[in-house]
């Protein structure tokens, strides 16, 4: 049986004049996610909020993680929670995943050197513009992410849609055959046949750029 961690990250956006941004940073070049560009965040560790409730204790690691890897801090309670996300079973290390979404908190970028190799506020369109490219990677839920993102017009209207939907569970499914993952609310997830209209919440990956279809 594969292995599953906790995890939580936190999408932190400002507005800007023409939409907004989000802080990505590019992760060093070791361990699970080297090189990838991704929202701060880590791993929950077993000092985070011991003993109390899963979504509490993403909570408090996010927060912690976000001071240690950009010097930002942030209020655990002002989190917002925007998704949950659980790879394939046939990964053998898997994340459990707890994705938030807050205001950047005031003050300066202050970026870990041994776990940041660079950094930058990006446009989410943006950021799925150039992972079309050699040197902008992403793994699949912080380009579903974006993507996602991209749908709205202001961060605040983002953050509301979060407080008022709830957080989004993606329980992934791939396909490999396909170059697909597929989540709950795909006709492919329910096990049903395609049709050409059917629903879709899906991830095609067999080809740059990447395209995500949500219907």
């Amino acid at each position: 049986m594969s292995e599953v961690a906790l995890a939580a990250t936190v999408v932190l956006g400002r507005e800007r004049d023409a939409g907004f941004e989000v802080l990505m940073m590019q992760r060093a070049q070791r361990g699970a996610f080297a090189g990838a560009w991704a929202f701060p965040g880590g791993r929950v560790d077993d000092t985070d909020a011991p003993g109390r409730p899963r979504q509490e204790r993403s909570r408090v690691a996010a927060a912690r993680e976000v001071f240690e890897e950009v010097g930002l801090r942030l209020d655990a309670d002002a989190l917002v929670p925007l998704s949950r996300w659980m790879p394939p079973a046939r990964i053998p290390r898997r994340f459990d995943t707890d994705f938030f979404i807050a205001a950047a908190a005031e003050g300066e970028v202050a970026a870990s050197a041994d776990e940041v190799a660079a950094w930058r506020w990006i446009s989410p369109g943006d950021a799925i513009a150039a992972h079309a490219g050699d040197d902008f990677e992403l793994h699949p839920p912080t380009f579903v992410t974006l993507a996602r993102l991209t749908e709205f017009t202001s961060f605040g209207a983002a953050l509301d849609h979060a407080r008022d939907a709830g957080p989004t569970e993606f329980l992934t499914q791939g396909i490999p055959a396909d170059g697909l993952l597929v989540w709950e609310g795909d006709e492919l997830a329910e096990g049903d046949t395609e049709t050409e209209g059917g629903p879709r919440n899906r991830l095609i990956t067999d080809a740059m750029p990447w395209r995500y279809v949500h219907r």
